[in-house]
Order: C-alpha cells, then sequence, then structure tokens
C-alpha cells in the first residue's frame, strides 16, 4: 500500500515466492544481513494463522513474511496476478514485482491482513 501510495509507511513486506528453495535463499540472505527468524511459539494467534513459511525481522521491528505461493492457506498467487503486478527491481536472479491495487485489496479482503502490509513477489 506505500508503494501505491495509499499508506505513508509499512512496518512488514509480505513476500510471496514460487518455491521453498527461493524462500530459503530470501531467508539465507535476510540473516545475513542481521534479520533474525522469529520462532514459532511467540508469534500472535494471527501471525501463526496466517501460516509464513517464515518471519523475519531486524533489530528495529520491521519484519518479512514470507509465503510460497499461497498466503495465509487461503489465496493462491495467480498467474494473472503475476502479469498485473509491477516489475520494480531485476538484477541476475531477482526480479521484484508489486501487486497491483486491486489484487493488493483482494489479498487483504481474503487473508484479514494487518493494513501495514504489501506484498511483493521475488
Amino acid at each position: 500500500m506505500a508503494y501505491h501510495r495509499l499508506k505513508e509507511a509499512t512496518k512488514d513486506l509480505d513476500v510471496v515466492v514460487r518455491t521453498r528453495k527461493e524462500s530459503e535463499i530470501l531467508i539465507k540472505s535476510l540473516i545475513r544481513i542481521g534479520y533474525h527468524r522469529l520462532k514459532y511459539s511467540i508469534l500472535g494467534f494471527a501471525q501463526r494463522r496466517m501460516h509464513a513459511q517464515a518471519i523475519v525481522e531486524n533489530t528495529d521491528g520491521f519484519r518479512w513474511d514470507v509465503f510460497i505461493e499461497k498466503v495465509a492457506n487461503k489465496l493462491k498467487l495467480t498467474d494473472s496476478m503475476r502479469k498485473r503486478a509491477t516489475k520494480t527491481y531485476e538484477r541476475g536472479k531477482i526480479k521484484l514485482l508489486v501487486l497491483s491495487k486491486e489484487d493488493i485489496f483482494l489479498m487483504k479482503g481474503m487473508t484479514e491482513l494487518a493494513n501495514n502490509t504489501i506484498f511483493l513477489i521475488i
């Protein structure tokens, strides 16, 4: 939502990747730059219900919620959503897309996500 200027800032990023291998690479990379993986036992009910592959956080409290293909075990990221997304970064094997406003709204409605969330696809 911050990317689309619907909100001034965000406290976390929700990232949807295609494969478990991609999620592991992302999580390891974030840990290398100072993030730490949150333990399932300390997560609140709402966070556990999201069924993220991992939640990583830095010392400032900024979080990345990493999902594989499906968010909250409810909504799968479709090829149509990928086509509507805006490419914001590409370098080597990394391509970063931001979902359209409409698809973010759909994801939020289907998954009851907090208002501080933006979806990214890697």
